[in-house]
């Protein structure tokens, strides 16, 4: 029998398990994609660059919501979180990528209003 390792499918939004040397058959991420523990629910979708295999995309505005939900900080405490502590991270070529979606500005004065 194979090994299989896991991972949260941002598709099926499950963790799933895959063969070892495989990629999930739902988003098509291998075991090497690197993802931010803790964040699965920011997920949005997986981003591709020339000549480089896919890596996991999150929102920075759901990062931010999460901290600010599970760990009961402010909108400015988790924006300076989140930039110092997941955005300023390099752990090489499968480092994922935050996108700062179009309803950044919405959402910024949305939650800073309350």
């Amino acid at each position: 029998m194979s090994k299989m390792w896991k991972h949260y499918c941002h598709t099926e939004q499950e963790e799933l398990e895959v063969g070892e040397g495989e990629e999930c058959n739902w988003c098509g991420l291998d075991a090497e994609a690197v993802s931010i523990d803790g964040f699965d629910k920011a997920v949005i979708g997986k981003g591709e660059q020339y000549n480089l295999p896919p890596l996991l995309v999150y929102s920075y505005s759901r990062i931010c919501k999460i901290l600010r939900d599970r760990d009961g900080m402010s909108w400015e405490e988790a924006d300076d979180y989140a930039q110092f502590n997941i955005t300023n991270v390099w752990v090489g070529n499968r480092t994922p990528m935050i996108l700062y979606n179009e309803y950044w500005e919405d959402w910024k004065d949305d939650e800073s209003s309350s």
